[in-house]
C-alpha cells in the first residue's frame, strides 16, 4: 500500500440506525471498570520470510491499515442513545482513523520472551476507547529468530473467543506464499467471518427485553433445583464458594503476560490416554502450577480452588450474527490433591457434572 495513502477512512455514512446490543454483549460493557477490563485479546508470533526487506514490517502495517471499508463488527462504535447505561447500542461508522487502530511497535533488544510479555501486559492492561471502534491491532517487530507478532485485542461486547479466533485465522493463508488480507477487511469479513453481533433496533424500552428476565431466571436455577430434589451428590460449584487464599484479594488493572510453549500433539495424547478433554488438561496444568506457587509460600488452602471456565454454547443452529454465544461454570481444580492423575480426575468429574 503506497504511503502516501491517506490513512483516515472517511466519507458519506451509510443509512444506518443504532441497535441495541443483546443482553450477554451488553453486560461485557456494563461490567466494565478500569480494574477489570472486559476485552479479549490473541497474540500471533510469525517466522519472517528469508528473503524479507528492511521495508516487509513497514508493509505488513500499510496492508493492515489499507481497507477502504470495514466490515462488522470492526466497523461499530457506541452510539448515544436514550438509557444507553442500561441497554447500549452500536452504529457503524466510516470516519476510522486506521493510523490509531493498527499500531506499529518495536521490542528493545534482545527482544525475547520477556520483552515481549512486558510490552503485552501493558497494552492489555488499558481500557479501549469507547468514543472509537472498540479494537486496536500491534504489530510488533524486533522479537528474536528474525520474528514479528501481532496483537489484536476488541472488546467482548462485538466477538467471543471462538469467533475471535475464526476471525483471526480465516484472514490468514495455509503457505507461506498464500495471499492474506486483514481480518477487518469488508470482503474478508464477508466471506471468512460471518461475526455481525445480534441486535434489536432501537424503537422504545420494551426493546429492552426485560420482561424477558423472570423467564431467563427459571431457565437457570430449574437444573440446579432439580438436582437438589433427586438428592444427587455431584461436585458442582456456585459463585463464591472459593476458599480464602492470596489470590482472593482485590485487584488492580495492571496484567501480567507471560508466554510458554507446550507441544499440542503431547497434550492430546494426555487427554486420550485419561479420557479427559483438552480443556481439562489445560485446568490441570495451572492446578499443578497454582498449587507449587501457593505450596512455596505456605499458604495453600486445605479446600480446592475454584475456576471459572468460559463454554462455548454455539452449536449448529446458533445465528452467525450472535456476537457472543458463551457460558461460564465453575470447577474444582484439584489443588488438594498431591498427585497429578488425582487432580486431574477431580477436574473431570468437576467440568463434566457442571456440563450437564
Amino acid at each position: 500500500m503506497p504511503a502516501s495513502k491517506s490513512q483516515l477512512i472517511s466519507g458519506q455514512s451509510k443509512v444506518n440506525r443504532p441497535r441495541r446490543l443483546p443482553m450477554m454483549d451488553a453486560s461485557f460493557l456494563q461490567t466494565e471498570t478500569r480494574e477489570t477490563p472486559t476485552h479479549i485479546a490473541s497474540l500471533q508470533i510469525f517466522q519472517l520470510p528469508k528473503d524479507a526487506g528492511i521495508e516487509f514490517i513497514k508493509t505488513v502495517v500499510d496492508t493492515m491499515r489499507g481497507p477502504e471499508e470495514l466490515g462488522r463488527p470492526w466497523n461499530l462504535k457506541l452510539a448515544p442513545v436514550f438509557m444507553s447505561g442500561l441497554a447500549p447500542a452500536m452504529v457503524e461508522t466510516t470516519d476510522i482513523d486506521m493510523t490509531y487502530h493498527v499500531r506499529h511497535t518495536c521490542l528493545p533488544s534482545p527482544g525475547g520472551e520477556r520483552e515481549l510479555g512486558e510490552l503485552v501486559s501493558h497494552l492489555h492492561s488499558t481500557l479501549l476507547d469507547r468514543s472509537r471502534p472498540l479494537w486496536t491491532c500491534h504489530v510488533i517487530e524486533g522479537l528474536e529468530n528474525n520474528r514479528f507478532a501481532l496483537y489484536i485485542k476488541i472488546h467482548h461486547a462485538l466477538m467471543d473467543g471462538i469467533t475471535g479466533t475464526s476471525a483471526l485465522t480465516g484472514c490468514l493463508g495455509t503457505e507461506p506464499q498464500d495471499s492474506w488480507s486483514p481480518a477487518w477487511a469488508a470482503e474478508t469479513v464477508a466471506k471468512n467471518t460471518p461475526t455481525n453481533p445480534k441486535a434489536t433496533p432501537v424503537t422504545q424500552p420494551d426493546n429492552l427485553r426485560l420482561r424477558h428476565l423472570p423467564r431467563s431466571i427459571a431457565h437457570i436455577a430449574g437444573p440446579l433445583i432439580r438436582l437438589k430434589g433427586k438428592g444427587q451428590s455431584v461436585p458442582i460449584r456456585l459463585p463464591f464458594t472459593a476458599p480464602t487464599s492470596p489470590l482472593n484479594t482485590p485487584i488492580t488493572g495492571a496484567r501480567r503476560v507471560a508466554t510458554q510453549l507446550l507441544p499440542l500433539n503431547r497434550v492430546k495424547a494426555l487427554a486420550k490416554q485419561t479420557n479427559a478433554s483438552l480443556n481439562d488438561i489445560f485446568l490441570a496444568i495451572c492446578s499443578s502450577a497454582l498449587r507449587r506457587h501457593l505450596l512455596d509460600s505456605n499458604s495453600l488452602p486445605t479446600e480446592s480452588l475454584v475456576a471459572g471456565v468460559p463454554v462455548s454454547l454455539r452449536t449448529e443452529n446458533t445465528s452467525h450474527d450472535a456476537g457472543n454465544a458463551v457460558g461460564l461454570i465453575w470447577s474444582v481444580l484439584g489443588t488438594e490433591y498431591a498427585d497429578p492423575l488425582e487432580r486431574l480426575q477431580a477436574i473431570c468429574k468437576s467440568t463434566k457434572a457442571s456440563k450437564d
